[in-house]
């Protein structure tokens, strides 16, 4: 039977109109203050924590893309791609309303790693306060790119909520602090089918969660780092999960470790039950350029390492004779 990895649910959000005592809306043409400067993240704006959280951007931080469930994974590698953030520290209004800032470096989208091309800066934001809990800051930030005559339109989410009761005054993006959530989406043409048209992203550092293994009687051996986070498409009692590195031993070869999300993708099902996890080699093994884990179902349907060439024929299929989870 497959192991079950932890649940981990991200809650639906619903905007609601705020309560008696919150600020008013802000002024819709007001430029946010001292936004991420790249040239310097550790030079600090001036702000006022009663009305504003002053957000800090690491540097090297990024969104990855997540799945979708219902995908196949042929879908899901038309869809991966990452988000690059600017470095910095952004003053974000306690104010409800319009403000313009420039959070996104750039966007690389697809197996080909195209470079989407922005057609308007800087982004547009909202920020918009909502009565779930103990209250909650959401903000909104978009941004349309273009490549190959296509459009693209991104965008960035990010929540604040109350720590312990009382609202921080400064923020950081780290998945380990539960004030904070970031996420993203990225529409392409109509941006109406999940499978094809929306790609979701988050983080994409993100802590440990466990390794599965899956060895065959042929002497294959992958090994498949999972990590748990938000910017899913998944119905119900499904985990957000990433793919963030691989070790993959196929016999009369050498280990390669694999660490290019670009080259990991995670192909998830309702429950997490039914996955598929592809891999691409580099150097290929052979005639393998591509490994496909399609990993025992939670039903107790048999597994398979199957390798493929560069244009994704089979060169083989080895049955998976042992799945463990640590």
């Amino acid at each position: 039977m497959k192991p079950i990895l932890p649940f981990i649910l991200l809650a639906c959000l619903s905007a609601c109109s705020h309560g008696n005592g919150q600020p008013d809306a802000g002024d819709p043409d007001a430029d946010a203050a001292d936004g991420g400067d790249p040239s310097d993240v550790d030079t600090r704006p001036d702000y006022d924590p009663a009305q504003s959280f002053l957000l800090t951007v690491p540097d090297d931080t990024s969104l990855c893309f997540g799945f979708c469930e219902g995908r196949t994974w042929r879908q899901e590698l038309d869809m991966i791609g990452r988000i690059d953030l600017i470095p910095g520290h952004y003053v974000l209004p306690r104010q409800e309303g319009f403000y313009r800032s420039e959070l996104v470096d750039g966007v690389i989208f697809g197996p080909g790693q195209n470079q989407l091309q922005p057609v308007q800066s800087p982004m547009e934001c909202q920020a918009e306060y909502q009565n779930w809990g103990d209250g909650q800051w959401h903000y909104t930030c978009r941004k349309s790119y273009a490549f190959s005559g296509e459009s693209y339109n991104l965008e960035v989410f990010i929540l604040i909520r109350p720590k312990t009761g009382n609202w921080p005054e400064e923020v950081t993006i780290d998945v380990t602090d539960p004030s904070l959530v970031i996420h993203a989406k990225l529409y392409i043409g109509a941006g109406v089918d999940f499978r094809t048209e929306i790609q979701t992203f988050g983080p994409c550092e993100l802590p440990g969660l466990g390794v599965y293994t899956a060895t065959t009687a042929s002497g294959h051996r992958v090994n498949l780092d999972m990590r748990g986070g938000v910017g899913c498409r998944m119905v119900g009692e499904t985990a957000c999960l990433f793919l963030t590195s691989a070790r993959v031993q196929l016999s009369n070869f050498d280990e390669q470790a694999i660490h290019d999300r670009f080259r990991l993708v995670y192909v998830g099902s309702h429950h997490n039950w039914d996955d598929e996890y592809l891999i691409f080699l580099n150097p290929p093994a052979g005639n393998t350029h591509v490994v496909l884990v399609d990993a025992p179902s939670y039903m107790g349907s048999t597994g398979y390492v199957i390798q493929m060439d560069a244009n994704f024929n089979e060169v083989s299929r080895d049955e998976i004779t042992d799945w463990q989870y640590d």
